[in-house]
């Protein structure tokens, strides 16, 4: 499967923001988050021939907001290309335990104040796709491509 990950300047940030945002969740709540691993973009919003295409039309990504789906949270990142703007996620955090429901009108609230403030709010010139295997809790990256914006 091939991914998009950020550079290591915007990595080290989210993986900071998700680190102090598990940290204040897991302080706050009973419900316990665990990080996930790796952080990468999935190219499946994107088609091959945009992968394919994002070395001559990559321009940045922006990471902005914190998204909570129901099961897992993710930072929200736009791939900026020439002609247009490719909405993605990362998935960073998962429950521990999978049957949580962390619907009740007070946790959201609560919720909402953290996902504002440990939100990313960077933006990059730089990313790399990568073909990944995963294979449960290990993974396997090769076949690595850099793009830059070109100025």
């Amino acid at each position: 499967m091939i991914v998009f990950i950020p550079d290591k300047d915007s990595l080290f940030s989210l993986e900071t923001k998700a680190r102090e945002f598990l940290t204040a969740f897991n302080k706050k709540f009973s419900e316990l988050l665990v990080p996930v691993f790796p952080l990468y973009i999935d190219s499946e919003s994107l088609s091959e021939d945009d992968v394919r295409a994002a070395k001559n039309t990559f321009t940045g990504c922006a990471y902005s907001n914190i998204l909570f789906d129901g099961k897992v949270f993710a930072f929200f990142c736009d791939i900026e290309f020439t002609d247009r703007i490719v909405s993605a996620r990362i998935v960073f955090a998962r429950f521990e335990d999978e049957s949580v429901s962390f619907n009740n009108q007070e946790n959201r609230e609560q919720l909402s104040l953290l996902q504002k403030e440990y939100s990313p709010k960077t933006k990059s010139r730089i990313i790399r796709s990568v073909d990944m295997e995963q294979d449960g809790n290990s993974w396997t990256l090769y076949d690595e491509v850099f793009y830059k914006r070109k100025n």
